[in-house]
């Protein structure tokens, strides 16, 4: 490897910079606290030089992590220099978890010493072992104490990760677990798989009565096997949950992943993604004591993991780049719930990333508050046009902050049912399908360092009738569920004038229970689902009966499901009727899910026009309907003032998701102001 040259205008290494810093106040060990100079150019980085570690080793390809340098349990000591940042530049860079604990572990820098963390430290000693030096640490390299360099330092990173011969990737201890039996299963998936008839599009292990048969068949362990407790184990890796990481792996022109005592090459690590992510395999995958039992965490994990294997090929591959890289605010978007120790990092973190001038824009500035930085973000997210996706990312069940209700708190994470209608994954829309607010482009603003939105719109109606506060929960059983059904249909049947539009009741009932949407693809619900509806209210009520020992009214309702169902053959016998229920029960699992999940985000309420509508959960009488123009679907606002209104949540209002609220003549469209 090339030896690293200095520039003529900076001071020698390590020796120098230890000589020149201000002198610190010794700790009880005896060892002077270290502390960095500053730098003298805003473009400068420091890289660190550590001792006892010969780079040559880090040229080996080997697939498993072997110690070459030292012993794993010696100090670790070393050296700064700094440098022009520079693509001649022959360095390493790591991407690691920084964890809660506290720095405790001494890093020797000459006469001094450093205090880092034990995930730090352990990170320290492996790319001693394996020859990676010299290399650039967030952590070490940066004056944390200094936030006018930690500023400038992120607005290098795009570079500094960009331009590193390798990122070091270390998800910690792996306690133990053998990852390498587990990889070389994957791949032998991976080469049975394509010497197999089955294509990917068609085949799908949840269509599979017996698991273990077609996992052997593959290559994979069989279900129970161990090693799915260790791809858990793996997936679990905090590293994953870092806000950080999406930046410095995307960016970087390779990398090498370290868990515990494995080495896995980049090739390895994303193909272990995209199998994970593209057949489910996840489902296998059982909680152990010391992992979380939240399949929802888990899943989440996958993803990200997925989107940076995603965006790394997006970057790197050559006819794969992307023609126009994401925005900022998509970028937030696909990284909340991910963890920094800084909330202000939550958008800092992004910025090497996007092509938007969101980079010069939005430099970072940690001498300002968490909410000024956020409402930095949001203002600029409104200039550039961006304030539809801004507005369904706004809501969250507990903010914290005293911020506008248009601004999102991206430190909270938005759960799955915090909004009534979902942005799609990884999307700033909620939904191709509905165009409340007509075809045309959103108006929005706000003023130059202002806190109110100014939307252009319409106040269509107010909520004048709650329906029940709902009881659906994660325990909800399939009777609750249709009892929520019906509690939708009573309160559409207070309709006296029937439904505005003269539209038929029962279609009003059977769309409103799915908001008008297929359960898994983006599209208008299916007119297959008005006899789903139906089969599942006439189950319900014959269960009901039976329960009550009303026979003659339960065999009633079951001749009128046989009607429906004629190609049954099913005699009235007990076994005849055991096996109705089992086919009424699988015919109408997908209907029952679609209203199980906006049951589960949602209340019952009509407006004064007698419009039913789908809610956010802490909907009250008095609330607006509003239709804002361009935008897909209606929110809900709560007056604070006068004129001014706050962001409850979008909703859904049945009769007006298609634009028809645009072309009622007592409407008028003016400005709307959201606090």
């Amino acid at each position: 490897m090339a030896s690293v040259e200095h520039t003529n205008d900076l001071a020698p290494v390590g020796i120098a910079e230890a000589s020149a810093r201000t002198p610190s106040p010794r700790d009880h060990t005896g060892w002077t606290q270290y502390k960095h100079s500053p730098l003298h150019a805003e473009s400068n980085i420091r890289l660190f030089h550590i001792n006892g570690c010969s780079p040559s080793h880090a040229e080996h390809d080997v697939r498993f992590f072997y110690p070459g340098n030292g012993d794993l349990h010696d100090p670790v000591s070393g050296s700064f220099e700094e440098v022009k940042l520079d693509s001649s530049r022959v360095y390493y860079a790591l991407s690691y978890t920084w964890g809660s604990e506290p720095a405790t572990q001494p890093v020797r820098v000459q006469d001094s010493e450093m205090r880092v963390s034990p995930n730090l430290y352990d990170a320290l000693k492996k790319l001693r072992a394996g020859g990676y030096t010299p290399v650039w640490i967030d952590g070490l390299c940066i004056a944390q104490e200094d936030d006018d360099e930690r500023a400038s330092q992120v607005m290098l990173m795009q570079d500094i990760y960009g331009t590193a011969k390798l990122v070091v990737i270390d998800l910690g201890d792996n306690s133990g677990h053998d990852f390498g039996q587990m990889l070389w299963k994957l791949a032998s998936f991976s080469e049975n798989y394509k010497r197999s008839d089955d294509s990917l599009v068609t085949y799908n292990f949840d269509e599979r009565d017996n698991h273990s048969q077609h996992l052997l068949k593959y290559g994979l362990p069989e279900e129970g096997d161990p090693s799915w407790g260790t791809m858990r184990s793996f997936l679990e890796s905090p590293w994953f949950t870092r806000t950080w990481v999406l930046q410095e792996a995307v960016l970087a022109k390779d990398l090498v992943v370290y868990w515990g005592m494995n080495r896995i090459e980049r090739t390895i690590f994303f193909h272990f993604l995209i199998m994970v992510m593209s057949f489910n395999l996840s489902r296998f995958m059982p909680a152990s004591v010391e992992a979380p039992k939240n399949v929802g965490t888990l899943t989440r994990t996958i993803g990200r993991g997925y989107l940076i294997q995603d965006y790394w090929v997006a970057w790197h591959v050559p006819g794969l780049e992307y023609k126009e890289k994401p925005s900022l605010l998509q970028l937030a978007i696909n990284n909340r719930g991910a963890h920094c120790s800084d909330p202000r990092d939550h958008i800092s973190a992004l910025l090497g990333l996007t092509c938007s001038t969101a980079l010069s824009d939005l430099r970072p500035n940690y001498k300002e508050t968490v909410c000024q930085t956020y409402m930095r973000a949001a203002r600029y997210f409104v200039k550039c046009g961006e304030a539809v996706g801004l507005l369904h990312r706004a809501i969250t069940p507990q903010r914290i902050r005293n911020l506008p209700s248009w601004v999102p708190e991206w430190d909270a994470p938005q759960g799955d049912y915090d909004q009534v209608l979902s942005g799609l994954r990884f999307h700033q829309h909620v939904s191709k399908v509905f165009r409340t607010g007509g075809t045309g482009s959103s108006t929005m603003r706000v003023e130059e360092g202002g806190y109110t939105l100014f939307i252009k719109g319409l106040l269509f109606d107010t909520v004048s009738v709650l329906g029940p506060a709902s009881r659906i929960g994660d325990k909800t059983g399939r009777t609750d569920l249709m009892i929520e059904v019906e509690e939708l249909g009573a309160l559409l049947r207070t309709l006296n004038q029937g439904y505005p539009g003269d539209e038929d009741i029962a279609d009003v009932w059977w769309r409103a229970c799915v908001c008008d949407l297929h359960y898994s693809q983006d599209r208008k619900a299916p007119a297959e689902y008005s006899k789903l509806f139906n089969l599942s209210r006439l189950f319900h009520h014959s269960e009901a009966a039976s329960n009550d020992l009303d026979l003659g009214t339960h065999n009633d309702l079951l001749m009128q499901v046989l009607s429906d169902l004629p190609d049954s053959h099913l005699s009235m016998t007990h076994e005849g009727a055991e096996t109705l229920y089992t086919r009424l029960y699988t015919s109408t699992t997908e209907y029952r899910a679609a209203c199980l999940e906006y049951l589960l985000r949602s209340r019952n309420c009509l407006t004064s026009k007698g419009y039913i509508c789908r809610a956010p959960r802490g909907v009250e009488e008095g609330d607006f309907v509003a239709v804002f123009e361009g935008v897909e679907v209606p929110f809900l606002l709560r007056p604070v003032g006068r004129d001014q209104y706050r962001l409850m949540g979008n909703c859904y209002c049945h009769g007006i998701m298609y634009g028809e609220a645009l072309d009622m003549p007592d409407l008028e469209v003016c400005d709307i102001e959201i606090v």
